[in-house]
């Protein structure tokens, strides 16, 4: 399945060039996290927000040609 497909249910998702431990989360609130664990028996992986969100897929998009264009 391709990246923008991994919204459609939620979940974990991996690829094969993932870091062993390494995966995607799907959360519930449609946001996307990369979760890592220390070992097969870890319970508790570190959780991080990816900065990538199912929206991102529909939004329309202009170039920034300058920072200060991101202040007007």
């Amino acid at each position: 399945m391709k990246f923008e497909d991994i919204f459609k249910e939620k979940g974990l998702y991996k690829a094969e060039s993932f870091a062993k431990g390494c995966c995607y989360e799907v959360g519930k609130d449609d946001c996307l996290y990369l979760l890592e664990y220390d070992n097969k028996d870890d319970l508790t992986p570190k959780r991080t927000n990816a900065i990538c969100y199912k929206a991102m897929f529909e939004k329309d998009y202009m170039k920034v040609f300058t920072r200060q264009s991101l202040f007007q």
